[in-house]
């Protein structure tokens, strides 16, 4: 009994001393909500103990002031390469100017007009949005995050005429689904917040997972072999591109109310104004196979979808012409 209570108490002792010795040496826990932090306006932020993150929450090394604030997802942010490769980065070079990268992974239009209302310096020369329309309008992450009750966007509901509850799309999308069963709710806990079980899930089990999977019936193949494409992220982009769609539409509609206030306000700042359009890989796929006339040879599903992305993409330029055309004195952006 004397052995067994010591054996049971050495695998505790070194459980906790490999759960402190990877929370002080790895980044893990590395979950969803581990590398954020709340932000009632913008949604979160990103954890100030990410390594190469500022102690605003953004994806910076530190600077006093900026010449140019890039807005954007994950795109922005730079998502599997280092700092300095991402776009803002890699722009402050060519440049010769300091850029702010305000780019977080899962950011949308909602989150990009708050930054730009409430954080970007107002004596910054100039402002880039990273607009990746595939997911930029979809109704999930930052946008089920943020706290659309507090002063700021009280305000900007009421001054704009925003129409984010239209239809009740916000609660049929962003409803939390609780779990009821205590041996789930106790798992995804521990799965969650222990930097063992969860290196152990990401660095294995999810590994054995990727490789298990039958790609065949999950990806679009091309006869040259250039990409593989998910077909569940090219319906996704198509869904969120659907102008048909009412509750997209609503989304589109506030964008467009969006784009006149950032032109107002940047102008008055006497702020250079830019939009960058992201295309989507899908979208790139598509138009390499356009150039080489070759689109017959591919899946007429695939087509169907990009081609609701293009025509998503051809009303932003349109807005964002219109823009243009505002700025240099021309009538604004109409914001119906």
């Amino acid at each position: 009994m004397k052995n067994l209570a010591l054996l049971v108490a050495s695998i505790i002792f070194s459980l906790v001393l490999c759960e402190v010795g990877l929370r002080l040496f790895t980044p893990f826990p590395v979950t969803e909500e581990s590398n954020k932090t709340d932000d009632p306006v913008l949604g979160y932020r990103l954890s100030t103990r990410l390594a190469d993150v500022d102690q605003n929450g953004f994806r910076n090394r530190p600077m006093e002031t900026y010449d140019i604030a890039a807005i954007g997802d994950s795109f922005t942010y730079g998502s599997n390469v280092s700092s300095d490769q991402t776009w803002p980065s890699l722009l402050g070079k060519m440049t010769g100017t300091e850029v702010y990268n305000y780019g977080v992974p899962s950011y949308g239009i909602y989150t990009y007009h708050a930054i730009l209302k409430t954080l970007v310096n107002p004596d910054a020369k100039g402002v880039i949005i990273g607009l990746y329309p595939a997911n930029d309008f979809a109704m999930i992450a930052s946008f089920c995050h943020i706290k659309f009750d507090n002063d700021f966007w009280a305000d900007e509901i009421d001054n704009l005429g925003l129409a984010l509850y239209s239809n009740d799309a916000y609660k049929k999308h962003c409803a939390r689904k609780s779990v009821n069963n205590i041996f789930k709710r106790f798992k995804k806990y521990i799965g969650n917040n222990t930097a063992i079980t969860n290196a152990v899930r990401v660095l294995i089990f999810d590994k054995i997972k990727r490789q298990r999977q039958d790609r065949a019936n999950k990806d679009y193949f091309f006869h040259d072999h250039t990409i593989n494409v998910p077909k569940g992220r090219t319906r996704f982009g198509a869904n969120n591109t659907d102008m048909e769609n009412p509750d997209f539409k609503f989304m589109h509609d506030d964008f467009r109310k969006f784009v006149n206030a950032w032109s107002k306000l940047t102008h008055d700042n006497n702020t250079r104004l830019g939009i960058l359009l992201i295309p989507s890989t899908e979208r790139v796929v598509f138009e390499y196979y356009k150039r080489k006339n070759e689109i017959d040879l591919l899946d007429d599903n695939f087509v169907r979808d990009l081609e609701m992305q293009i025509h998503f993409d051809e009303e932003s330029a349109g807005i964002m012409e219109k823009l243009c055309a505002g700025v240099s004195g021309s009538d604004p952006v109409p914001g119906q």
